[in-house]
């Protein structure tokens, strides 16, 4: 059996081969998520990145002829998009955090006045910056 080089599957998605581009999805889809997981510490989060890798590749695909390594290409693409998940998810989590879980997760020891607002402002900023990891436990 004769294996087709990365250069020539990805000239062949560019002019919309969807064998090509399954070829590449089995060949790359396990070592991106493994990258991508690496990354983002979610199973979920990598899953994602990896849909959004591909879904670019086939919609963008005419530009793949110029790319010269598409192993290095795939690499890059997985490194960037793990990046805008974290900026993306990072912003959406504060900002609802902060407008809605920091008072209803509160204790009501907290919320009284007597107590002291340094320790009040410690509470909300501790449960405004969580770590989410979303599949992580189960």
């Amino acid at each position: 059996m004769r294996t087709v080089s990365d250069n020539t599957l990805f000239g062949r998605i560019a002019k919309g081969d969807q064998g090509a581009f399954s070829a590449v999805y089995l060949k790359y889809a396990g070592t991106l998520h493994f990258y991508a997981l690496k990354l983002l510490k979610s199973p979920a989060w990598a899953e994602e990145v990896v849909q959004e890798i591909f879904l670019q590749i086939w919609t963008s695909r005419a530009n793949l002829t110029q790319v010269e390594n598409p192993a290095a290409y795939l690499n890059r693409m997985t490194l960037h998009k793990a990046i805008d998940w974290m900026r993306k998810h990072h912003r959406v989590l504060s900002s609802n955090i902060s407008s809605t879980i920091s008072q209803e997760l509160m204790p009501t020891s907290l919320k009284s006045n007597s107590i002291s607002g340094v320790v009040r402002n410690r509470f909300v900023v501790h449960i405004q910056n969580p770590v989410v990891h979303p599949g992580f436990g189960k």
